[in-house]
């Protein structure tokens, strides 16, 4: 495996090694497939298969880019929204307004991780179980992907495999396996969201997060995203931390205040803006600065740009983030650049 200090280090490289060394495929036909476009035109790709990396440095998975930069209020929406074990589109779709064409009804995300760890198996209780239980045990393994996942016709199939954990030298290692990877316009979100479960499992053990190792069977990028795969290759892409999430308790209840979010009116949630002005936020922990990005990406889709920037001016270098993302857009539109869409920005890869 590469080893990388920094996602931000390991995505340049896998773009430049996709790029130079992947074979080209014909894009698949399956109609339930986001790669034939749901049957409108299949989409050829460049793939590496048994593609590997490893991270050093777990909450080093944030990065300022020009060329792709990152939807930080769908990627921490995503985190509260698996943590909290829902997978309903209503819960997600305020965040991602594609995620319902990726479900066969409309209403459920049958592929969320959510209900996989935090629903009726207890996956992520067990895994702590087990951890707690014999420190050297290679037992402590989160299935994402089921039997009937791929025996059942459905346009939702998890791309994430399993997780495994393992408890070496104190500290907290863990092993992502995708079946299929979308490395430019996905990775980015499967990353922060696995980096996070890891980080959380060793909180509660009392540890320190090791590494992270991330293996894809198909790691791919689509021939209609070459261009900007190119200028990613090319650019200097600047490392950001994402904060300690903390406890999971702490995580959720922050998912609950994401719910109340999405149902607020322009009113509320300028109040919401006004009451927390006066907070102290402590940069160090993602619920001292969820709030405000979340805010601040829903006073952005009312329309109060102004209001948003405020909000995310609290959330320090999060904020940041996010403002520079506004700035890319309306440089892109006053230039009539066309920023492509992520494939599959959804909670399964």
């Amino acid at each position: 495996m590469q080893p990388f200090p920094t996602f931000a280090a390991a995505l340049q490289q896998v773009t430049r090694d996709v790029l130079k060394e992947g074979r080209l495929v014909n894009g698949v036909t399956d109609p339930l497939s986001v790669g034939s476009s749901f049957r409108r035109a299949p989409r050829p790709f460049r793939e590496i298969q048994a593609y590997s990396f490893t991270l050093d440095h777990p909450e080093q998975v944030l990065f300022a880019s020009a060329v792709r930069p990152l939807s930080l209020p769908y990627a921490l929406a995503n985190i509260l929204w698996t943590v909290t074990g829902d997978d309903t589109v209503a819960g997600i779709r305020f965040w991602n307004d594609r995620a319902a064409a990726f479900t066969d009804d409309g209403v459920r995300v049958r592929s969320a991780l959510g209900p996989r760890l935090f629903g009726a198996a207890q996956q992520f209780a067990v895994t702590l179980q087990r951890l707690r239980a014999d420190r050297a045990t290679r037992r402590a393994l989160v299935l994402m992907v089921e039997s009937k996942d791929l025996t059942t016709p459905t346009r939702d199939v998890p791309c994430m495999m399993g997780l495994q954990l393992l408890l070496r030298d104190d500290r907290l290692d863990a092993v992502a396996t995708m079946r299929s990877q979308s490395a430019l316009m996905v990775m980015p979100y499967d990353v922060a969201l696995l980096t996070t479960i890891q980080r959380l499992l060793a909180a509660e053990l009392g540890i320190a997060p090791g590494r992270y190792m991330h293996f894809a069977a198909s790691m791919h990028i689509y021939e209609d995203e070459l261009d900007v795969a190119t200028s990613v290759a090319e650019e200097d892409l600047t490392p950001k931390v994402l904060p300690h999430p903390g406890s999971l308790q702490e995580l959720q209840s922050i998912g609950a205040v994401k719910n109340e979010i999405e149902r607020e009116s322009v009113e509320e949630l300028i109040r919401r803006s006004k009451q927390i002005g006066g907070r102290v936020h402590d940069e160090d922990t993602l619920g001292g600065m969820a709030e405000s990005v979340l805010l601040g990406h829903a006073l952005l889709k009312c329309g109060r740009v102004g209001d948003a920037l405020v909000a995310w001016g609290r959330a320090g270098d999060l904020g940041r983030l996010c403002a520079m993302r506004v700035d890319l857009k309306e440089r892109d539109a006053a230039h009539k650049i066309s920023e492509p869409e992520d494939d599959r920005r959804g909670p399964t890869g």
